[in-house]
């Protein structure tokens, strides 16, 4: 490609919550599964559904022609309920991610590419522990690509001093999946059984496996009082 300058637009996709779509947040089966064109947030069918809490727009009238087509659509956040993963993904309402279109000018110097390594990012909230085992989610930022590489970490936790508390977890991001459910990934951690005070601090470290640089830090509170009363250390 000869082109120095470029235009980058891009739809943001749907919004992660941690907790999965309550029955309350699903409009309940009416379509037929086996003709339609069903997603959670839409359907496309030969037939003109008329649903509580739904909305058909005609394909016709988008496109101008003479498509016979429906497209039925949640009137509010919910979903239609279909089996499948991405349970925890919603659609943003009036959020600015839906109201707003990121456009960005590029231009290119030609031979100048510059590679990066993918990056993680923690999704679970751990501002205070209870549990001497944490299962915790985290989500690989972008997919692997020409000029994104794959990247290998080392996650656990330690006290204030770096001493570790927990066993170490080596991961590496290599995902090449453009959905961002695919590259959502969960790693459990086992707290060393030892008196833990609110005098002290404990962090929890995510380390560039390759460089040894800490790319993240987050303080944590650990408040678990049955700690170091069975007689045994993990």
């Amino acid at each position: 490609m000869s082109a120095t300058r470029f235009i980058i637009t891009a739809d943001h996709g749907f919004i992660y919550t941690r907790a999965e779509s309550r029955e309350s947040d699903k409009i309940d089966r009416f379509f037929r599964e086996k003709e339609d064109k069903v997603d959670k947030r839409f359907i496309i069918s030969a037939h003109r559904y008329d649903v509580v809490g739904a909305k058909n727009v005609m394909v016709a009238d988008v496109l101008r022609n003479y498509d016979g087509r429906s497209i039925t659509v949640p009137l509010t956040s919910n979903i239609f309920k279909i089996r499948g993963k991405g349970q925890n993904f919603v659609h943003g309402k009036s959020s600015p991610q839906e109201l707003i279109v990121p456009v960005i000018r590029v231009r290119t110097i030609r031979g100048a590419v510059e590679v990066e390594k993918v990056k993680i990012s923690l999704i679970s909230m751990i501002s205070k522990i209870t549990s001497l085992l944490i299962s915790l989610d985290f989500i690989q930022q972008e997919p692997v690509s020409d000029i994104v590489k794959p990247a290998t970490y080392k996650i656990r936790f330690v006290d204030e001093y770096g001493k570790p508390i927990s066993n170490e977890r080596i991961y590496v991001a290599k995902s090449r999946s453009e959905a961002s459910v695919d590259r959502i990934f969960n790693l459990k951690f086992n707290l060393r059984n030892k008196k833990y005070t609110r005098d002290e601090k404990y962090y929890f470290t995510i380390v560039d496996g390759e460089t040894g640089m800490e790319i993240y830090r987050e303080q944590v509170t650990i408040d678990i009082t049955f700690a170091d009363d069975f007689g045994f250390d993990i």
